[in-house]
């Protein structure tokens, strides 16, 4: 009698055992799992490439879906959608592009464009809305955000410079080009100081104000309301000011 009951609790304690045994590997098997995915959503940038446009892209906007591309560290590569522009300012055979890059939902890239036999990148920057340093101050600028990130390009003709302002919500860039004839129409209005200014609304819904100063053409365009463009305008000192575009 006393042999069958150690039996009978040996027994039970392998079976025991067994199952805990079964559910831990259960449980690292599903830890393996989880580790995976993530590793697969958060896949790093290895490098960006600059493609040529080809001359069916009429605009820009539609060239840089085929020029740039973001190639990550799984060996995958995306280029942008469509739906991935912000907006697309245009000045005579210039343009100014913002678009949410294929590399994060708060990663901004704005491309410089200029129109010879096709659209070709001039210059770029590309920006985290949610990385680096953050500042409040706007140092007298009227940007339509609280807080922001900012970068500067400056091409190595020194003809042209953009200053970019982001957050998760807008991007805002304020450029300057040596001056250049402007023949398109354009609504005129008037500015701060006197200065006539140009205003023009593109095919995304976004307003953009231009004007000549000092031998320069200015140019404010982003994901901006025709107010807000014309409040950043108005807001900024002479384009000769050591520190433009702040006060």
């Amino acid at each position: 009698m006393k042999r069958q009951t150690i039996s009978f609790l040996l027994a039970a304690f392998l079976t025991v055992l067994l199952l805990t045994s079964c559910k831990s590997l259960e449980g690292e098997q599903e830890l393996e799992i989880d580790n995976e995915q993530e590793e697969t959503e958060d896949q790093k940038v290895e490098d960006i490439i600059f493609h040529s446009a080809s001359k069916e892209s009429e605009t820009p906007g539609e060239a840089v879906q085929e020029q740039y591309e973001v190639v990550f560290s799984d060996e995958e590569s995306e280029f942008p959608e469509a739906s991935s522009v912000l907006h697309e300012t245009g000045v005579e055979d210039r343009s100014i592009v913002s678009i949410r890059s294929p590399e994060g939902e708060n990663n901004y890239s704005v491309f410089l464009y200029e129109r010879e036999e096709v659209w070709e990148i001039r210059g770029s920057v590309r920006i985290d809305a949610n990385e680096g340093e953050s500042f409040t101050d706007s140092e007298g600028l009227t940007l339509p955000m609280e807080d922001y990130r900012t970068t500067h390009l400056q091409l190595d003709d020194s003809e042209s410079d953009m200053w970019t302002f982001v957050n998760d919500q807008k991007v805002v860039n304020v450029t300057t080009f040596e001056e250049f004839p402007l023949r398109q129409e354009a609504e005129e209005v008037e500015l701060a100081e006197g200065r006539k200014g140009f205003v023009q609304e593109d095919s995304y819904g976004h307003t953009s104000i231009y004007y000549y100063d000092r031998g320069k053409v200015v140019v404010v365009s982003g994901t901006l309301t025709e107010r807000e463009a014309i409040d950043l305008a108005e807001s900024l000192p002479p384009v000769s000011s050591v520190d433009f575009p702040k006060q």
